[in-house]
C-alpha cells in the first residue's frame, strides 16, 4: 500500500467536500497511528443562496467516527477555528 503520513492539514477545504464521511475516513486511513490531522475552517453560515463553512462540532463528530481523537483547538483568528486530531 501507500506509505502512511505523519500529518495532514485540511485548510478551508473540508466544508467544500460533497462526501465528508468517506473523505474523513480516507484521511484517517492515510495517517500513521499517532499521526496528526489539522483542520482549519469557518463555522457554517448562509451566504446568499449557499451555505459555507462547517461547524467545529460537525468536524469533531466526523473525525471521531473516522478513528481520530481531538487533541486541541485554537480559536486565535476571529471567525475561524483550528482543530488538531490524533489517530488512535
Amino acid at each position: 500500500g501507500l506509505p502512511r503520513l505523519d500529518a495532514i492539514a485540511v485548510v478551508y477545504a473540508l466544508s467544500f467536500f460533497d462526501h465528508r464521511e468517506p473523505m474523513m475516513r480516507s484521511i484517517s486511513d492515510a495517517l500513521k497511528p499517532g499521526g496528526l490531522l489539522l483542520v482549519v475552517d469557518i463555522p457554517s453560515e448562509q451566504v446568499g443562496e449557499a451555505m459555507v463553512g462547517i461547524d467545529a462540532e460537525d468536524v469533531i463528530s466526523l473525525a471521531g467516527a473516522a478513528g481520530l481523537v481531538r487533541e486541541r483547538e485554537n480559536g486565535v483568528v476571529p471567525g475561524h477555528y483550528a482543530l488538531i486530531f490524533r489517530k488512535k
